[in-house]
């Protein structure tokens, strides 16, 4: 197998097997140091905790023995999903694969399709198995919404729209299966491994072949302290995100500023793990019981009376300003963290005039004292790779010697820099990469040349070619630079 390394924390495995066979092989080994391991359509990514020694799994993963798992073929191994055919795009893929259209929906139906991994969204399963003759590029113009529950193909995977979601895939029907539910034991009906089989039908059940599991009650001791008076932009609950769920196609999500939050919650005695309140700026609470808090822009604890008014905005030098109230923000889990996916849409959604906030209790620890972050260094360490070879030599030193400027085009996702253009060689133009997973950080750059640089709300894979990689010790070089500020990149061995 052929692996890179992709940044400090992670692996790109290219198997010579099945990547899934792999990926399901790694995860078998329950191996305390790797945090997620995700199969894509060729590579296996591999990441671990605290900076274990790459080097360990590695040799870990190179002396496996993987043995081929293939699809169950026993019916009730296999999850039916009952399908009417009549998608807005059915005539038109027929007419492309020199098909009638009950030919197009037998050829779908007459196979037993396995998960080969998800991504995309959480709960979007790339279903490999499709007759070679139904194999279609994706729409040239995407569609900006899809339903919930579409029934599509492109290139050589078939799947369904766990959500609704802008897609350019080709769709032929429509289901009322439950692809995604974030509150069930196994949230993903459908997840890397599983196997599936189309029934085409006349009328879909009302019954939902999974039915919506009930939300359990927030039962914790948490008071109302704060009153939402301008909801500001993109204000938001983070804590520490969610880990082991990339491979269902769930982004970690947390803090932007992860540094920035864990340094507010040291301050003002809470845990490492309590959630924090995130904005660009313009958000004003209420004051409704005293409470303590620390903000980013001051780096100051201070006590606040019931009935004062406080606003939260960025500081000198920062995009996105953070608040700590003692007892960490209280709201219920979802996936095993508080924070909102901007990518997913999962999570407590963004504040709005009339919200309250709860804070947990109190931790019964001593506040701390401490001065306003100082500026950081404009430059930028980089681990190259793990795919540098689509890119000229000249490529790689203009990335590590140009100047990069923050564009307005930042969100939870993803800042885009604007700068010179990184030239693919020769033989990867006009190419495309197979997806691949994707860790925060990643720097990608698609056919514009200009690079983006995954934050915490990335898909967990992606199809455009990652050049190098921002470890997370100097991901607040990047977060906190404003739109039209400056920066260089470094490599780092």
């Amino acid at each position: 197998m052929e692996v890179r390394r992709y940044g400090h924390a992670a692996l790109l495995i290219a198997p010579s097997s099945s990547p899934l066979d792999l990926a399901i092989a790694i995860r078998a080994l329950d191996d305390e140091r790797i945090a997620e391991v995700v199969p894509a359509a060729e590579t296996v990514l591999v990441t671990v905790h605290d900076r274990a020694d790459l080097a360990e799994v590695e040799a870990l993963v190179a002396s496996l023995a993987v043995t081929p798992v293939e699809p169950p073929a026993e019916a009730a191994a296999v999850v039916d999903i009952e399908v009417v055919y009549d998608g807005p795009d059915l005539e038109a893929v027929a007419t492309a694969s020199r098909l009638t259209v009950d030919e197009v929906v037998r050829r779908h139906t007459a196979t037993i399709y396995r998960c080969r991994f998800c991504g995309f969204s959480p709960g979007f399963s790339y279903l490999e198995g499709l007759d070679p003759s139904l194999v279609l590029p994706r729409r040239s113009v995407p569609r900006t919404s899809v339903t919930a529950g579409s029934v599509a193909i492109a290139g050589a995977f078939a799947a369904v729209y766990p959500t609704a979601s802008p897609g350019g895939w080709h769709l032929l029907g429509r289901t009322t299966a439950v692809l995604w539910d974030a509150d069930h034991p196994q949230p993903a009906l459908v997840p890397p491994g599983a196997a599936v089989r189309f029934r085409a039908v006349d009328v879909l059940p009302t019954t939902p072949q999974r039915p919506p599991t009930r939300r359990r009650d927030h039962r914790e001791d948490a008071a109302s302290v704060l009153a939402v008076a301008a909801a500001g932009w993109r204000s938001t609950v983070q804590d520490g995100g969610r880990s082991g769920l990339a491979h269902l196609g769930v982004p970690r999500a947390g803090a932007v500023d992860e540094a920035q939050r864990r340094r507010l919650n040291r301050l003002v005695g809470n845990p490492d793990g309590a959630a924090v309140i995130e904005t660009l700026g313009g958000l004003v609470f209420d004051v409704l019981a005293a409470v303590v808090v620390a903000d980013s822009a001051s780096g100051a604890v201070t006590t606040l009376p019931s009935g004062a008014t406080l606003q939260v905005d960025p500081g000198p030098g920062e995009t996105w300003a953070t608040l700590a109230v003692r007892g960490g923000v209280s709201v219920p889990a979802r996936l095993g963290s508080r924070s909102w996916d901007s990518l997913s849409q999962l999570g407590p959604p963004p504040l709005r005039v009339g919200d309250r906030v709860a804070v947990g209790p109190d931790p019964r620890t001593p506040v701390g004292e401490l001065a306003p972050p100082a500026p950081l260094d404009p430059v930028v360490d980089v681990t190259i790779g793990p795919r540098a070879d689509w890119f000229t030599d000249e490529a790689i030193a203009t990335l590590l010697g140009a100047e990069w400027t923050v564009s307005s085009d930042l969100s939870r996702v993803g800042v885009r820099l604007i700068g010179p253009i990184l030239d693919r060689t020769e033989a990867t133009i006009g190419r495309e990469l197979p997806s691949e997973g994707l860790v925060t950080g990643a720097i990608q750059v698609p056919p514009s040349g200009q690079p983006i640089v995954m934050l915490a709300d990335h898909p967990t894979t992606g199809g455009y070619p990652v050049i190098a990689v921002v470890d997370d010790d100097q991901l607040a070089k990047v977060v906190r630079r404003r739109p039209g500020d400056t920066l260089r990149f470094r490599g780092r061995t």
